[in-house]
């Protein structure tokens, strides 16, 4: 925003034609601007979230563990943690309870893992991101968009996220916007 509200004032710029572009996080953080600041003239979405943190974290995990050749038995024990975590996430709300629980999580290796997966997990950042979803502030986003995702993605699964910033779009009635899956 601070960028956005720099270039605005700067002589020989357009104020009416300056925007936000976001990659990833980035492409989180876009809209949400752009949902409370109508003055932004557009918004680029890089490798943009469209689903819930978890349900990225989720998919991100599967695709990245199945590509590194992981079995599906291996893959089903990595879901099956993560969504013991987010669990934990969403129904304990200080950090103390989460890092209790999250603590008593059998099968997470050392206590040295266990401590530096425990301090990731229990950060006011990761707890952010694993339960926000973005639909809410893509439907306020009034100002032309360009959501763009590449095919063979495994951090931002472009088929999970490209329809669903694509549906918050339309539900909000924006139609000047384009979601576009790049090919390999």
């Amino acid at each position: 925003m601070a960028a956005w509200q720099t270039l605005s004032t700067r002589p020989g710029i357009d104020a009416k034609r300056v925007g936000l572009l976001g990659h990833s996080e980035g492409g989180l953080i876009a809209p949400m601007v752009a949902a409370s600041h109508p003055e932004i003239a557009f918004v680029v979405m890089l490798a943009g979230p469209g689903v819930a943190g978890e349900q990225i974290m989720l998919q991100q995990a599967a695709a990245i563990t199945k590509a590194s050749g992981a079995s599906d038995d291996a893959i089903a024990a990595s879901t099956a943690l993560q969504q013991q975590v987010f669990a934990i996430l969403r129904e304990e709300k200080t950090t103390t309870r989460i890092v209790e629980r999250l603590s008593a999580i059998p099968g997470l290796g050392s206590k040295e893992a266990v401590d530096a997966a425990v301090k990731r997990w229990s950060s006011p950042w990761f707890r952010f991101f694993a339960t926000y979803d973005p639909a809410p502030a893509l439907t306020k986003v009034r100002c032309p968009i360009l959501a763009i995702a590449g095919e063979l993605d495994l951090q931002v699964v472009s088929t999970q996220n490209l329809p669903a910033i694509g549906a918050a779009l339309k539900q909000g009635g924006n139609q000047d916007h384009t979601v576009l899956e790049l090919p390999a």
